[in-house]
This record gives structure tokens, sequence and C-alpha cells, in this order.
């Protein structure tokens, strides 16, 4: 994380297990951002904690019925609907999945 007031001086840096392919901030928590990984997991890092994330999906997170996506994620959104956040992750396979974003849990994926 860079300061932009200060000549782009690195301020933070933050982890993962896999390489960071997309980005989203917490429209309602600037301290929370979100990641979609190349293993096709996500991840959440609040600069409040330590630079590892505070949420990972497991694998088992990634199951819909009896498939389970594990594709890169490309994309990744906070979605408002209803009053209620959700995180949409789209894949390299191009399925858009919908997760709930307090717990990574997947809601819905296409088949």
């Amino acid at each position: 994380m860079y300061d932009l007031n200060i000549n782009y001086q690195a301020k933070a840096v933050f982890e993962a297990h896999s390489t960071v392919t997309s980005l989203a901030i917490d429209p309602d928590d600037s301290n929370c951002f979100y990641g979609g990984l190349y293993s096709g997991q996500l991840v959440k890092w609040d600069l409040r904690a330590k630079k590892t994330p505070v949420l990972t999906t497991k694998m088992t997170d990634l199951k819909y019925g009896d498939k389970f996506f594990l594709s890169s994620v490309l994309a990744v959104e906070v979605a408002k609907y209803q009053n209620q956040n959700y995180l949409l992750s789209c894949n390299s396979e191009g399925r858009i999945c919908q997760f709930n974003i307090k717990d990574f849990r997947l809601i819905i994926s296409p088949d």
C-alpha cells in the first residue's frame, strides 16, 4: 500500500499465499479490502490487523453442489443488494460467483 501524498512511499505490505489477481475496497469500511487470488480463493485484509488476511476462503467454500471452482479470480467487486453487501467474483472460466461478505460462504454460482 502506498501513500500518494508522500511521493508514493510504501506504507504497508500485505501478503497472501497465492498471487493476488484483483482487489476491491469495502465501500462501508475503508479499512477493509478484498482480494481475488490465482488459486481461485478470496481473501480479506483489514488495515487495523496484521499484514496477513483476516479471512480466507477454504477450498470447501468454493464448492457448489458437486463442483469446485478453483480457477483464477480475474475480478472481485463488492455489490449491495437490498441493504446487504455481497462479494462478486469472476474467474478465468468466465464463471461469476456470489459470496456472503461476512464469511465467504458461496451463495450462488451458475452451472
